[in-house]
C-alpha cells in the first residue's frame, strides 16, 4: 500500500487551500488520493477545500454528473480519513455562474444536500472551439478563497 510521505503531509498541513482540480476524474483526481494518509491530512487541515469540476463529458465517467463526482470524492476521502464531517473533507464546489460547458445538469441542490457549498463565479469563456475555463479567473478566485 502506498503511504503519503512526510513532505506531502507537511505541504497539506501548511496549505491555505486544498484544490481538487479539473481533469479526468479517476486518473487525475481520485488517483492522487490513493496513498494512505492523504484523506486524513486533508481532513486535519482547517482551510477551504474546493472541487473544480471539468467541463464537458469525462470519458472516464460516461453519464456521471458533478453531484455524483462530489459523492465519489467524499467517499474516497472517507475511505482514508474515516467518518469525518463533510466540512472537514470538502467545503466548496466551484462552478461557472451560467453552468456553461458542463454538458449536463449540474444538480447544485443535490451537491448542497451532501453538505458542500456551491459557489458560482464567471469562470468559462466561450470560444469558437467551445467553452473553456479561463485560467486567470479561476486562479483569482482560488487565491481569494485561500486568503
Amino acid at each position: 500500500t502506498l503511504e503519503f510521505d512526510q513532505e506531502g503531509r507537511e505541504l497539506v498541513a501548511g496549505a491555505d487551500l486544498v484544490c481538487f482540480p479539473m481533469g479526468s476524474f479517476h486518473t487525475s483526481v481520485l488517483a492522487n488520493l490513493l496513498p494512505r494518509g492523504v484523506g486524513r491530512a486533508v481532513a486535519d487541515r482547517c482551510c477551504p477545500k474546493v472541487f473544480v469540476p471539468g467541463l464537458g463529458a469525462d470519458p472516464e465517467l460516461p453519464g456521471v454528473g458533478v453531484a455524483d463526482q462530489v459523492a465519489m470524492l467524499l467517499k474516497r476521502l472517507r475511505d482514508d480519513a474515516g467518518d469525518r464531517p463533510v466540512s472537514e473533507l470538502l467545503t466548496h464546489v466551484l462552478l461557472d455562474a451560467e453552468d456553461a460547458g458542463y454538458g449536463r445538469e449540474v444538480e447544485a441542490a443535490r451537491i448542497a444536500a451532501l453538505g458542500v457549498e456551491v459557489l458560482r463565479m464567471p469562470l468559462v469563456e466561450v470560444r469558437p472551439a467551445g467553452p473553456r475555463i479561463d485560467a486567470r479567473r479561476l486562479a483569482e478566485v482560488l487565491v481569494t478563497m485561500g486568503g
